[in-house]
């Protein structure tokens, strides 16, 4: 059973729940935009999967893209209400190169970096990508989607040249979409109810919303053993508080701490999805986890849509990673920028006047670039930091420094990918990574025991919540608060810096105060 409430474990509890339910005679799943990448969608497909091999189960798609698809196409049958778009247009990644408007501007970046594929600072120095970003980037759209229309293609009993001619066209009707094969009907809402009866195939009652009642367990003396549930989500900042896209390194590492200090945790899981961060914060958890493993606590991390940079150099502390096929992995390299403001002051006829004291004692003013001696001392210590970086990972790996770097150099694989070449141990679910986490804590696969989420809270994707297991309505969003934090510029700004790939060093100015409570 489950304490202390996660929004997303919650849900694949719940579907786990209905898959072993015997009063439940088929399921009926209500979706439109899922607030969830390519790797949660797999995770979410796997389940529904599952689920279809004991009872029916049924989508009811008020729109979507590609990734909605992807997961209605492993279901009995889907439908959709009349009209209804739908976006089958397939995967593309872009990126902006701003160096030449921030130039206009009178703005720069400073950047040093170790990793010829360590491509996260380009759109901020350079016009466009560099080969080394065009080839990783075309390597990992090529197998996800080939992934992807082997789904559609297998669930939809359709050849994979037709899906790719289906892909092409792009934008659906839904009416369009019954004719090419991705829906089984086009129903109002209120017709909804006939059509599970009869796709179910006898008499049912159909209910709104699923509310498993708990199992019921064997009487015994004493707490059930517990499997704590640690997540990673967003980019790895210092400080203790966790806000949407952000984790505090110092609140998740007192998580860790807690959860390994309490007797009643027979392990720890860590759902790591971040794109990594500062250098210092991943390290601290880095850390944690492994201090967790030394009190005899088995970790296992589980990654879901992204365990790149300072988020994979995490899970790598690990006993065991478990990933989802298409969940971006690695990114193994080290950057550091500033920006260079000189220029925007000059236009704007401000002055500056300063004094130091110390070769060094301006090495992160905002209003200057770096000169040649404090880009080489900056050099040298991303240096010894990746270098730490590849220790690290060989450690937690069984690998040799030299196979890590062969792999490193801030390349990034899928999940898959990253299976082939060792840097994760399984592809697998989150169930997979909570079963192989009470295998190596020696609980017997009968035996009870409770999950808890370390911190206690929602999480970053309260959202997937809301998503249905029945006609029900979306559940509100986080409460305003978080929602006026999310809305800062600078938080706006750090998370626009975080779509263009992973921070691992920025002027603690940038980031400290966002995440202090």
């Amino acid at each position: 059973f489950l304490r202390a409430g996660d929004p997303y474990l919650s849900l694949v509890r719940r579907l786990e729940r209905a898959r072993d339910d015997r009063d439940v005679a088929g399921l009926v799943l209500v979706t439109s935009d899922l607030p969830v990448g390519l790797a949660r969608v797999e995770e979410l497909r796997r389940l529904v999967t599952e689920i279809r091999t004991r009872k029916p189960v049924l989508v009811y798609l008020r729109g979507g893209r590609t990734k909605e698809v992807l997961l209605a196409a492993a279901a009995t049958a889907v439908a959709s209400p009349p009209g209804t778009p739908l976006f089958v247009t397939g995967l593309a990644s872009s990126t902006l190169y701003l160096r030449d408007g921030l130039a206009r501007l009178g703005m720069a970046f400073d950047v040093v970096k170790a990793g010829a594929y360590k491509t996260a600072p380009e759109p901020l120095v350079r016009s466009g990508p560099s080969p080394e970003a065009r080839e990783q980037r075309e390597a990992v759209l090529d197998d996800v989607f080939a992934r992807t229309v082997a789904g559609v293609a297998a669930g939809r009993r359709l050849p994979e040249p037709r899906v790719r001619e289906i892909v092409d066209r792009g934008i659906f009707t839904a009416e369009e979409a019954r004719e090419a094969g991705l829906l089984d009907a086009v129903l109002w809402p209120d017709e909804m109810k006939e059509w599970v009866r009869g796709q179910v195939g006898r008499s049912v009652r159909v209910v709104n919303g699923y509310r498993p009642v708990p199992p019921r367990t064997a009487q015994t003396w004493g707490r059930p053993p517990v499997v704590a549930v640690v997540p990673v989500e967003g980019t790895i900042v210092r400080g203790r508080r966790s806000l949407r896209g952000l984790s505090g390194a110092e609140g998740i590492a007192r998580a860790i701490r807690r959860a390994a200090a309490d007797g009643d945790v027979r392990a720890i899981v860590l759902r790591v999805d971040s794109p990594g961060g500062d250098g210092l914060a991943s390290d601290l958890l880095w850390r944690e986890v492994r201090q967790a493993r030394k009190k005899g606590k088995p970790v296992v991390a589980w990654t879901g849509d992204v365990a790149a940079s300072g988020g994979y150099l995490v899970a790598s502390a690990a006993d065991a990673i478990v990933a989802q096929p298409s969940s971006l992995t690695g990114s193994i390299g080290v950057f550091a920028l500033k920006p260079d403001l000189s220029g925007l002051l000059a236009k704007l006829s401000i002055g500056r006047d300063a004094s130091a004291r110390g070769e060094n004692a301006q090495i992160l003013s905002l209003a200057r670039p770096w000169s040649a001696s404090e880009r080489a001392l900056l050099q040298a210590q991303v240096d010894r930091f990746y270098r730490t970086f590849l220790e690290r990972v060989a450690e937690g790996r069984g690998m040799t420094v030299a196979e890590v770097e062969a792999l490193a150099a801030g390349r990034v694989f899928t999940g898959q990918q990253a299976f082939d070449r060792r840097l994760v141990d399984r592809i697998g679910t989150l169930a997979d990574a909570l079963a192989l986490a009470r295998e190596k804590a020696g609980l017997a696969a009968d035996e009870p025991f409770e999950l808890r989420r370390f911190p206690a809270g929602p999480g970053g994707l309260a959202r997937l919540a809301a998503d249905a297991l029945a006609l029900v309505e979306p559940a509100e969003e986080e409460g305003s608060l978080l929602r006026a934090a999310a809305d800062l510029p600078e938080v706006r700004t750090l998370a626009a810096l975080a779509e263009m790939g992973p921070i691992v060093a920025l002027p603690p100015e940038w980031v400290e105060p966002l995440a202090r409570p």
